[in-house]
C-alpha cells in the first residue's frame, strides 16, 4: 500500500487489530493470526498491504 493514501475506518481498525495482536503474542504471526481468525497466508498479505514488519523480522 502506498505510504500516501489515506486508510477507510475498517483499514485503520483492521491495521490496528494486525498492531495490537503482534505485540500481544510478541510478534508471532500465526498465534495472531488465529486470534483474528484468519488464515497465516492472510495475515502476511495484510501485513505488506499496511507495511508492517515484525520487529523480529527486521
Amino acid at each position: 500500500m502506498s505510504s500516501h493514501k489515506v486508510l477507510t475506518a475498517i483499514e485503520a481498525l483492521e491495521r490496528d487489530a494486525i498492531l495490537r495482536g503482534l505485540m500481544d503474542h510478541n510478534s508471532n504471526v500465526q498465534r495472531t493470526a488465529r486470534d483474528l481468525g484468519i488464515s497465516r497466508a492472510t495475515m502476511y498479505r495484510k501485513m505488506r498491504r499496511y507495511g508492517i514488519t515484525p520487529p523480529s523480522l527486521t
